[in-house]
This record gives C-alpha cells, sequence and structure tokens, in this order.
C-alpha cells in the first residue's frame, strides 16, 4: 500500500475559531480537542484588559490635605472670640436665671419684674453681656468693612478691632447716660429705669445668640458672607423689637410725662444710625 498517495479525510470540520494570543489559556488544550466539532462552539478563552475608564488618581493610597484660606488676623480673632465666649458661659452660671425666664422677660412687663426680684438683678449686673455684645459687633465690622464697604482704614486688624470696641463702649455709656438725664429732666425716673433694664435685657438675649455666629462668619470658608448676612439681619430685627418694646414701657408708665421723652428716645435712638451711615458714606 502506497502510504504517500493516502489522503485522510476528517468528517467533521476544524476549528475555525482564532484563539488570541495574548490571553494565557494553558489548561484548555484538552477542552478544545473536545470541541472540535459541529455541535459544539468552540471555545475561546476571554481577554483581560486594561479598561479605558481607570483613572490613578481615583485611588490615591496617599491622601492629601486641603489648605484653608487664612483669614488675615485669624489668630487673634479666634482668641478674642473663644474668650467672649468663655465669660458669657461664666456669667450666665454665676447669675443662675433660668432660659426661660430670660427669654420671656423682655416681652411680659410682670415676668420682668419677678426676674428682677427673685433673682436680685441688678442694671451692673448685665453690663457684661452687653458689652460681648459690642465685642462682637466690633468684631464684625472687620468682615463688614472688607465683605460690603470695601474701606481701607490704614490700620491693622487689632487697631481697627479696638478703635470700634472703644467707640461702641462709649456711644452705649452715653446713651444710657441720656436716657437717666432725661429721666431726671422730665420727672419720669422709673420709666428711664426700665427703659435702661429693657435694652440690657435684650442684650443678654443678643449675646446668647449672636456670639456664636462669630466663628462660622469668619472661618466657614463657603458660607462665611451668609452667616455676616444672618447677623447682621437678627441684631437689626432685635433693635427694632427692642426699640418698640422700650417706648411701648415707658407709654405705659403711669407716672410722669410721656410725651416729651417719647420724642427724645427717638432722636436718641435713630441719631446714631444716622450719623453711622454718614459717615458710610462720606
Amino acid at each position: 500500500m502506497n502510504t504517500d498517495s493516502l489522503h485522510i479525510s476528517y468528517p467533521y470540520r476544524l476549528p475555525d475559531s482564532m484563539v488570541d494570543t495574548a490571553a494565557k489559556a494553558p489548561d484548555t488544550a484538552n477542552y478544545l480537542m473536545m470541541c472540535n466539532d459541529t455541535v459544539f462552539a468552540p471555545f475561546t478563552p476571554p481577554c483581560v484588559r486594561k479598561s479605558l475608564f481607570v483613572v490613578e488618581r481615583q485611588s490615591s493610597p496617599v491622601p492629601t490635605a486641603s489648605l484653608r484660606n487664612p483669614t488675615p488676623g485669624s489668630d487673634w480673632i479666634f482668641g478674642v472670640i473663644v474668650i467672649l465666649l468663655v465669660l458669657m458661659s461664666v456669667i450666665l452660671n454665676r447669675a443662675k436665671i433660668k432660659f426661660k425666664d430670660l427669654a420671656v422677660s423682655p416681652f411680659d412687663y410682670r415676668t420682668l419684674e419677678r426676674v428682677l426680684r427673685e433673682y436680685n438683678i441688678k442694671p451692673f449686673n448685665l453690663y457684661p453681656l452687653t458689652i460681648i455684645v459690642l465685642a462682637g459687633m466690633a468684631i464684625s465690622l472687620l468682615k463688614i468693612s472688607g465683605e460690603f464697604l470695601h474701606l481701607d482704614f490704614q490700620v491693622s486688624d487689632l487697631q481697627l478691632f479696638l478703635m470700634a470696641f472703644a467707640s461702641l463702649i462709649v456711644i452705649f455709656f452715653l446713651k444710657i447716660g441720656f436716657v437717666k438725664m432725661l429721666g431726671v429732666v422730665f420727672g419720669n425716673d422709673d420709666a428711664a429705669y426700665m427703659y435702661i433694664v429693657n435694652i440690657l435685657m435684650f442684650n443678654s438675649l443678643l449675646a446668647i445668640f449672636s456670639t456664636p455666629m462669630l466663628l462660622p462668619l469668619f472661618f466657614s470658608v463657603n458660607t462665611g458672607r451668609l452667616f455676616l448676612i444672618i447677623y447682621l439681619c437678627f441684631i437689626s430685627i432685635v433693635f427694632i423689637i427692642r426699640t418698640l418694646r422700650g417706648f411701648q414701657l415707658i407709654l405705659t408708665n403711669p407716672s410722669g410725662s410721656h410725651l416729651y421723652l417719647f420724642y427724645y428716645l427717638c432722636i436718641l435712638e435713630i441719631a446714631p444710625i444716622l450719623l453711622a451711615v454718614k459717615f458710610i458714606n462720606i
């Protein structure tokens, strides 16, 4: 038998699938021999390739710290705010006034008299909280001058704070002195006394709610301007309510003259605001 003329024909087709040479599948040789017929489809090992959407920066093993934009003079501002919060806590703890009584007394005359009598509160005891409010307002002027007015006073932030703080203290005590003088002139000492106590009680509430706002106002990168607007709106609303409540106490006082005292107190409350607006315009 001539072996050279022997032609071997297969009754089934040969595998017609190309296996990717990049894919390593050493264990699939036996399986390929089982699939070389017309019944089973040929086996193609899966190819694992690197995704196009993999970004190495998304899975960085080393965390990167984001730098905070430093506020000018932020060290001493933070220290002053912390001192104000500590002093406010000490004063409230020593007074031992219930928050409910403190919140209701500016709006209710009977509650105000009871609080003054039970807790033995004198106007002198309420001045420290008012000074805390004035210090907070002086610090906020730094933010206002930079955010809204864009003023350059040619002095450091610390000097500007001390000047504003001293000016607010002088204006406040001059105002208290004028109120007492008007009470003596018009023979209405009781109404003037209640008007001063009303101012001090409202300032106590203002200190509790406005002083903590100073921290996000200065040290919040994204919401500092928002907290400044909330702070200014809150102070303005309290000032309006306090003034209306003070006038109500004067007009409902049974002794002395009311008309002239009411008239001069209106001038005393409005005049500082007009002077401040005039100074800003200049």
